[in-house]
């Protein structure tokens, strides 16, 4: 298996079986985007990541997937990383109901 390298099986994270599977998966999906949202001059942006992003939560290593992505007036603001899609989804519409 390609280690920290991941596809999407439907909205399924499954690790790679190895760079080959990777590389073409990513060749074929050019969107990996979950949702994007436009609120005045901010933009909302989700997307799944491609390679395990591992946070430290708990005191143990816990991979994400996902990221959500606040840009005010084209530059990044802040971020959030979620594992599942439902998840991101989830963080996706509760960032864009916090923005003014």
């Amino acid at each position: 298996m390609a280690k920290h390298l991941y596809i999407l099986k439907g909205k399924k994270v499954a690790q790679a079986k190895n760079l080959d599977e990777w590389v073409t998966w990513t060749a074929k999906n050019k969107t990996r985007r979950v949702e994007v949202t436009k609120k005045g001059n901010t933009i909302v942006s989700t997307v799944f990541l491609l390679a395990s992003h591992p946070v430290y939560r708990n005191n143990k290593w816990e991979e994400r997937h996902f990221e959500t992505m606040v840009f005010k007036k084209g530059l990044p603001d802040w971020r959030i990383l979620s594992n599942t899609w439902k998840e991101a989804e989830k963080n996706h519409w509760e960032t864009v109901k916090k923005i003014k």
